[in-house]
Order: C-alpha cells, then sequence, then structure tokens
C-alpha cells in the first residue's frame, strides 16, 4: 500500500498563496489573505473512500480509522474526514500556524506508515476602509449593534447590513423601535 497523503487540497478565502497551487510533495505553505474573508480547505487522501451501504446507515464514514486533525495556533480540532467537505479555518489578524493532518488509529495503521500533515503560515492584514466600501459580493446579512433608551417604550437600534463573503459593511441605519 503506498503512502498515506492528499491526493489534492484546495482552499478558498485567499489573496496569495506560495506556491501557488497544491503540490503533494511541498508540505509547507504561505497564505496571504485578508480579514473578513472566510479561510476554508477541501482535501481528498490518496485512498478511495468506504462505499456506503444501502440502508442509509447514519454512521457512514468516508474513511473509517483515518482522523482529520486541524490544529490552529496550538489548539486541535478533530473530526472524521469527509471527501469534498469544505472545512473552515478560524485566524486572527497577524500571522498564525496552522497544520494540517491525517493521522490513521494505531491499531489500524500499516507498519511503517506515518501520518500525513502541511502547514500553513497564514499572514492576515485587516481591510482598508476603501475595500470594505468596494464590496460586490451578492450575498449580505443583517445584524443589529448599539441599542439605546427602552425607558419610555421606545429604543433606539443600529442596523448593520455586512457581506457574507469579506465582511465588509455594506450599509448601517438608526432604527427606533416601540
Amino acid at each position: 500500500m503506498k503512502q498515506l497523503h492528499f491526493e489534492s487540497v484546495e482552499f478558498c478565502g485567499f489573496e496569495e498563496m506560495e506556491p501557488s497551487v497544491f503540490m503533494p510533495n511541498v508540505e509547507i505553505y504561505t497564505i496571504y489573505r485578508k480579514a473578513g474573508r472566510s479561510l476554508s480547505f477541501c482535501a481528498k487522501l490518496n485512498r478511495a473512500p468506504a462505499q456506503k451501504k444501502e440502508d442509509g446507515d447514519l454512521n457512514y464514514q468516508p474513511y473509517p480509522g483515518f482522523t482529520h486533525q486541524l490544529c490552529v495556533a496550538g489548539v486541535i480540532g478533530k473530526s472524521s474526514w469527509s471527501p469534498g467537505c469544505w472545512n473552515a479555518i478560524t485566524v486572527c489578524s497577524g500571522v498564525s500556524e496552522v497544520r494540517i493532518s491525517c493521522d490513521r488509529l494505531k491499531a489500524g495503521r500499516p507498519e511503517g506508515e506515518k501520518t500525513f500533515s502541511i502547514s500553513l503560515t497564514v499572514h492576515t492584514t485587516p481591510m482598508t476602509e476603501e475595500e470594505r466600501l468596494l464590496c460586490t459580493h451578492p450575498s449580505t446579512y443583517t445584524s443589529e449593534g448599539e441599542f439605546w433608551g427602552g425607558c419610555s417604550g421606545t429604543c433606539t437600534v443600529e442596523i448593520f447590513t455586512s457581506c457574507t463573503e469579506c465582511g465588509a459593511t455594506i450599509s448601517r441605519h438608526i432604527e427606533s423601535r416601540d
């Protein structure tokens, strides 16, 4: 059986990546991104996933015995592998170290097979005011900010409409409520 590794890894939510495409023999990547965008990845292993049973098994795991680990700034999260699914990477402004790895349970690991991982150095810079105002993405969400008043039966609420893609504030208005 060939050594476990990622067949492919795709990233989204970044401006630049070095090297610019995933290569199975490269284990270290540098990503440059703006805050507010959703950084995520989708990875496939070089193993065929187990077939899903006809009975609609709710506990289906495409890679039984394999664990997906995502370590961001020393905090490890684990889950089962799901080929074709996007996984979010939550990083703060500044420089963050991220490790994406696949581990196989020791009991089921062939002798000599090692855990495979790739490392990312993610450089996140805040968006400038001009960049936030130039947003043209079609998807938005609305949130409420500060509340004022309320003693006499009415209050004032600050309403924000923001982009789901880049986090830009599209609009802001004040609303009075009874």
